[in-house]
């Protein structure tokens, strides 16, 4: 991990010291580990589908190694960002992005294609030894203690803040409203939440770390279960399926 960059927080000296921490947030965290997830995030991706599309790469040659891709292009991006102090999810996230555009400019959607199906059973061992995981942390008493508060939280989470930040952020798109609200209604089972709490505990310190997990857990366990069946109900049956690059 680069110092340097750290010493911002600091800056300007006892003058300042009200402002130090508007500073270093602004200076640091905004600008400088936001500018290097993002240069990371597309650096890595387009660096990595050039290659792919080279004489030599895998998309050229019909090696279709897919996952071997997704999962390089997800560890590089990631580490690449984090060496740096950047932002490892956005760096990711852009990567994606980078190599989806790269494809799209080539006109031939033949090896994305290829790409989102090796993604698919990936996401599906993860998601199954996510599951054990959160089985045994809830069987080894991660709600103890919790609050009527934290589930009225997760209520609210499940069947109002989530649809209708949802809602909100599709009234750019052209669909139609109860497709909206199928979308923003489900959305996903919230998994990536763990990733997020966990990382944020181990970069900061909070008074009442365990609140946040109860909720979590208690948001997830909602999710699995009214998700699960509003599917089966809420969820058009025989439609055709649709790829990604096609809207």
């Amino acid at each position: 991990m680069f110092i340097w960059p750290s010493r911002w927080r600091g800056w300007g000296g006892a003058a300042l010291t009200s402002f130090d921490w508007v500073w270093g947030w602004a200076a640091f965290d905004l600008i400088y580990r936001v500018g290097m997830g993002i240069i990371a995030g597309i650096g890595t991706g387009w660096a990595m589908s050039r290659i792919s599309y080279s004489r030599l790469g895998d998309a050229s040659t019909g090696g279709w190694n897919a996952m071997v891709l997704i999962l390089a292009a997800t560890l590089v991006s990631y580490g690449l960002a984090e060496a740096v102090d950047g932002y490892g999810f956005l760096a990711v996230f852009l990567a994606a992005r980078t190599g989806r555009a790269v494809s799209m400019a080539r006109g031939d959607h033949t090896y994305e294609r290829a790409v989102h199906h090796g993604a698919d059973p990936l996401e599906s061992i993860l998601l199954v030894l996510l599951l054990l995981w959160f089985g045994m942390f809830i069987g080894a008493g991660a709600l103890e203690g919790w609050r009527w508060s934290e589930l009225g939280f997760a209520v609210a989470l499940i069947f109002v803040l989530r649809p209708l930040v949802g809602w909100l952020s599709l009234r750019l798109y052209h669909c139609k409203d109860l497709e909206a609200w199928r979308v923003a209604f489900f959305g996903i089972r919230g998994m990536g939440s763990v990733f997020y709490i966990a990382y944020a505990q181990n970069h900061a310190d909070f008074s009442d770390i365990d609140a946040i997990w109860r909720i979590a857990a208690i948001t997830i366990l909602l999710s699995i279960v009214v998700h699960g069946f509003a599917a089966n109900v809420l969820l058009p049956k025989g439609e055709p399926e649709r790829h990604p690059a096609h809207g």
